[in-house]
């Protein structure tokens, strides 16, 4: 039985990133050219349509090497770099990206490419824009889902949760953050994943808490970064982080 079980975790496991493979295609897809797509992976145009199109997956060691292919070729840092949007007073579009599930979708495979074997039990972000991309992460790294709420639930009592506040300048006010304790358990692994990075409060903030649990931070990943202000905070750390496109100021 024990055999029997560990065939099909592995087949299981295959699948998965079969799939993947293919969904990652299918998103470029929606911001590439097929030439460009078959330029870039190595795929003949047949093969591209059947797996963009869901009729075939490719075979486990082709959709290893489509993903592979996805990261080191900056894949993702190219399609959004033909999207993204800075204004004159430095606000970038986040939101056509926090909530487009194509893009999410390529999100989630940079995430899974640089953090499945990392041994993440939980990822953790913060109410509201980072939601969609936390719950595609921790769905396919197969582990819990946390998030921090500007709101404390009215079923929750004070030792259940725990909280964090921090200040922002403009305009002067401070945020509050509320984490239950049942969400993320003393030593367990915790990836930290948000849409936009920029001052690193909100990033601060969610380390303290994972701290107070008793939990380790093992890794942070974001779509878009801006400036260093959340660098310092992960260098300080000592963590590693993985991020799909920086902007170096806006």
């Amino acid at each position: 039985m024990d055999f029997l079980h560990k065939n099909v975790m592995r087949r299981a496991e295959s699948m998965r990133l079969q799939l993947l493979a293919a969904e990652t295609l299918a998103a470029a897809r929606q911001f590439m050219s097929p030439s460009e797509l078959t330029k870039l992976f190595g795929l003949s145009p047949v093969d591209l349509s059947r797996y963009v199109s869901g009729i075939v997956v490719p075979a486990k060691d082709r959709a290893e090497e489509i993903l592979e292919k996805f990261i080191e070729l900056n894949v993702m840092e190219e399609i959004l770099h033909r999207i993204i949007v800075v204004d004159e007073k430095g606000v970038v579009n986040i939101a056509r990206i926090a909530f487009d599930v194509h893009l999410l979708t390529l999100a989630k495979a940079v995430a899974f490419m640089g953090f499945r074997d990392a041994g993440v039990d939980v990822v953790l972000t913060a109410a509201v824009n980072g939601v969609p991309l936390a719950t595609l992460v921790a769905d396919v790294l197969r582990v819990k889902l946390a998030v921090a709420k500007h709101e404390l639930d009215a079923s929750t009592t004070s030792a259940e949760y725990v909280e964090e506040r921090y200040y922002v300048p403009s305009p002067p006010h401070y945020v509050s953050l509320y984490l239950p304790t049942l969400d993320v358990r003393r030593g367990k692994r915790v990836l930290i994943v948000d849409d936009l990075l920029r001052t690193g409060r909100t990033l601060n903030a969610l380390v303290r808490m994972a701290e107070k649990v008793g939990a380790e931070v093992i890794g942070v990943f974001g779509i878009v970064s801006v400036g260093e202000g959340w660098k310092r905070a992960v260098r300080e750390l000592g963590i590693p982080y993985r991020i799909c496109f920086e902007l170096s100021g806006a």
